[in-house]
């Protein structure tokens, strides 16, 4: 990426302040160099929004990354407290204008979209006066600033997803020694559920098995659901289960939204479990979101 960064910064002309403080590209050089040296992203990002205020001379610069459906406010750095708790009371993007790439350089708020090959990444946002508002060249600068940021992202993207498989890879193996060595059924399922929600990162679930008498069950709640002694989840979730019959057997994952439980839960994953003679049951996973992101999908079709 350093190459890349050198490539760009070359294209971008120097232009000096009045007292021959750094230039733009020497400050977002620095800045890069810097937050290449940062493990976490939110600090690197931290960094990053707080030379922003320099580099653009704004009253507030902030970051929102798009994970799982939603946007989600990641780093925000301000001059005026004002600034900041307008945008942390906000939604993002209905309480801000229009995303787009180009730069009016009047304007007193800029949302600047954060993608890289077509893959939304998130969005950077400028707000607060500029004394630099009538330099045409700042423009073209902003347009380097946000392929750089982008860029820059999504690599940190792909190493946490790099490391996070490798982690779920060691967890499923050890994992599988542990399911191994039980003695019973019970003792199966709920060394399974804590490994589940251990691996996902989901605050909990049950499984959904076919009985003898070919009835359906509740057995091995994990998670939340295991340890919740005061709200009687078993029938709040028998509500969505008799919208699942035509369901229960179908070999394809597929999800419910789900409402009015005290968790704020928006949709529970239901992941069939087959043998050779078919679907036997189902593994319910809470979520506190909409959206599994493609990893842990990927994880979870390991895991089952």
């Amino acid at each position: 990426m350093k190459g890349e960064e050198s490539v760009q910064l070359q294209r971008i002309e120097k232009r000096v302040f009045p007292d021959n403080s750094p230039s733009y590209a020497e400050i977002l050089l620095t800045t890069i160099q810097e937050m290449n040296r940062e493990e976490n992203l939110l600090t690197a990002l931290d960094l990053f929004t707080q030379r922003s205020l320099e580099l653009f001379n704004c009253d507030l610069a902030a970051i929102y990354l798009f994970e799982q459906g939603k946007y989600k406010l990641y780093s925000i750095s301000s001059r005026d407290d004002k600034y900041r708790e307008t945008v942390m009371l906000s939604e993002f993007p209905q309480d801000f204008r229009e995303t787009c790439t180009e730069v009016v350089e009047m304007d007193e708020e800029w949302v600047l979209p954060l993608s890289h090959f077509d893959k939304t990444l998130g969005a950077y946002i400028l707000k607060g006066k500029r004394a630099q508002s009538k330099d045409e060249r700042l423009a073209v600068f902003v347009k380097q600033v946000i392929s750089i940021i982008s860029s820059f992202i999504f690599e940190r993207m792909l190493r946490i997803d790099s490391l996070d498989r490798e982690q779920a890879l060691t967890l499923l193996l050890r994992g599988t020694e542990i399911l191994v060595r039980a003695d019973s059924e019970e003792q199966l399922l709920s060394e399974a559920g804590e490994m589940a929600m251990e691996i996902l990162f989901l605050p909990g679930g049950f499984f959904l098995l076919e009985s003898a008498e070919g009835t359906w069950e509740m057995r091995s709640p994990f998670g939340r659901l295991k340890q919740e002694m005061e709200w009687d989840w078993r029938t709040w979730v028998r509500q969505y289960i008799s919208k699942e019959e035509c369901c229960l057997r179908n070999a394809k994952v597929h999800f419910l939204d789900i409402e009015d439980n005290p968790f704020k839960w928006e949709r529970v994953w239901i992941h069939p479990l087959q043998t050779h003679s078919g679907v036997v049951g189902e593994l319910w996973l809470m979520n506190a979101g909409k959206h599994l992101n493609d990893q842990k999908q990927e994880i979870l079709a390991a895991f089952i």
